[in-house]
């Protein structure tokens, strides 16, 4: 009896070793793919250079500007009217007799806006329909469960498909929104193309023009909310800017 009661006991402890382990290369993978993921992501935006939008071309371009709304949402954890938002909800689970961090919700929407140069007044049309949008944190909210589970956050959290067991059983619950707001620095990568200014027409002059930029063919538009250089310093190890 004494030696089963030792086998039960060292078979739970290996047990929970063992799925500590399993647990702690799962994070490791993960912390390795969001640093590549980060390394390839800076490489890419190294290699962008910034065009004013007099001299735009169409094909692959950098813009840097101020952010103008053109229609404004309302951000569902902190009220705030915004062009866009992310919002992140994680949770703390007991599994294996340990606690595990888990994301529930990383959710991203974004209107389509314009990107003004201060220098010139000149002003593109920013297209999202494909964005990877780099925005910075606001503080990290605890969230209570009565409070995900009805509006503003109840529809969120319904689009991201969350199961009602994995928010009943979580020891707590927290949450982060990124906003991307109206008068903000931008920087945004994409394509290219121009398109008539509203209400222009093709004449013997010159016909005015305005960039639009959207998602390349198979690939994203990058958007920040500050400018190139810093953004370049932010990937250097911002991770929480990186969306999953």
């Amino acid at each position: 009896m004494l030696f089963d009661l030792l086998e039960l006991i060292f078979g739970v402890a290996g047990a929970g070793i063992e799925s500590a382990v399993e647990g702690a290369a799962e994070r490791s993978r993960l912390a390795s793919n969001r640093r590549a993921r980060l390394r390839s992501l800076r490489q890419q935006v190294d290699a962008s250079r910034l065009s004013p939008l007099a001299e735009c071309p169409e094909g692959l371009a950098a813009l840097e500007g101020r952010a103008r709304p053109l229609a404004l949402e309302v951000a569902p954890l902190s009220g705030r009217p915004a062009i866009g938002y992310r919002l992140r909800v994680e949770g703390d689970f007991l599994e294996d007799n340990a606690k595990r961090v888990r994301q529930l919700v990383d959710l991203c929407s974004l209107q389509e806006h314009e990107l003004v140069e201060p220098a010139s007044g000149r002003v593109a049309r920013i297209c999202p329909a494909r964005c990877l949008a780099l925005l910075a944190p606001e503080p990290t909210v605890p969230l209570e469960l009565a409070e995900v589970i009805k509006p503003p956050l109840a529809p969120v959290i319904d689009r991201a498909l969350v199961s009602p067991s994995d928010l009943a059983t979580a020891l707590a619950l927290r949450a982060v929104e990124y906003l991307l707001e109206p008068g903000e620095p931008l920087f945004a990568y994409g394509l290219a193309r121009r398109e008539l200014e509203p209400g222009a027409e093709v004449g013997y002059r010159e016909t005015p023009y305005r960039v639009v930029l959207e998602a390349p063919p198979g690939g994203v538009l990058i958007l920040a909310d500050r400018p190139r250089e810093a953004l370049l310093a932010a990937l250097e190890s911002e991770w929480e800017i990186l969306p999953e």
